[in-house]
């Protein structure tokens, strides 16, 4: 445009149907992905009526065997809480992968579907985690307590102590409606809700406490 001498007025212009033309290919782009994520969901589910198909245990299996813990985490969500014959054999491959938090959700799966064994294996690994030197273990035991089989209030409350802030918004997520005859952990979430690392999980562990802990917030607000 400067050799040609056109001036800034041409560079406008040229920049504003530049953008025109991207906006009108963007439009198309998405209409099209729209409507071929349409089709795909409506041609076959991963998960229909609790039912996983077994084309797509292969899928899954895939995901289960990645080295990658993100793709086994996605496979392992996928699998929602239906457990076929064949992905509960890889469920217990991924029941020893080095990731801890993704140990305790395979074995947490499994127990989910009956497995007598899973419930003792979890039950031990999140007690082994909670009682690690590594954070990341104890934020991986933390993440196994949300199931009420794997753990009692006391490694509860013990997460909720922990020195770790990570570990502690951890232990938040993972308190349920169960914990709200312990008073113990209700002081201790009503305690987060006045640290910044842990407030935002503190709200979301009050709501499924209920009512129980309207006493001990009525208590927090009258202090200055």
């Amino acid at each position: 445009l400067n050799v040609l001498q056109l001036g800034v007025g041409a560079v406008i212009v040229f920049r504003l149907m530049l953008g025109l033309v991207w906006m009108v290919v963007a439009r198309s782009v998405y209409r099209s992905y729209r409507r071929a994520l349409a089709d795909e969901m409506l041609r076959r589910s991963f998960v229909t009526d609790d039912v996983v198909f077994a084309g797509d245990d292969v899928a899954i299996g895939a995901l289960l065997g990645s080295e990658d813990s993100r793709d086994v985490r996605l496979g392992l969500d996928l699998l929602a809480d239906a457990v076929s014959p064949g992905s509960a054999l890889e469920l217990r491959k991924v029941s020893r992968h080095p990731n801890p938090e993704v140990r305790v959700r395979a074995l947490v799966r499994l127990a989910e579907s009956g497995d007598a064994r899973a419930v003792e294996d979890v039950a031990a690994l999140v007690d082994d985690l909670a009682r690690s030197g590594d954070p990341v273990d104890r934020r991986a035991a933390a993440a196994g307590l949300g199931w009420r089989g794997a753990s009692d209030h006391g490694a509860l409350v013990a997460l909720l102590d922990d020195a770790d802030s990570t570990v502690r918004a951890a232990a938040l997520e993972a308190v349920t409606p169960h914990d709200a005859a312990e008073p113990d952990v209700g002081r201790r979430v009503v305690a987060a809700l006045e640290r910044p690392g842990t407030a935002g999980s503190a709200v979301g562990a009050l709501q499924r406490l209920g009512d129980s802990t309207l006493p001990l917030l009525a208590a927090a607000l009258a202090r200055e």
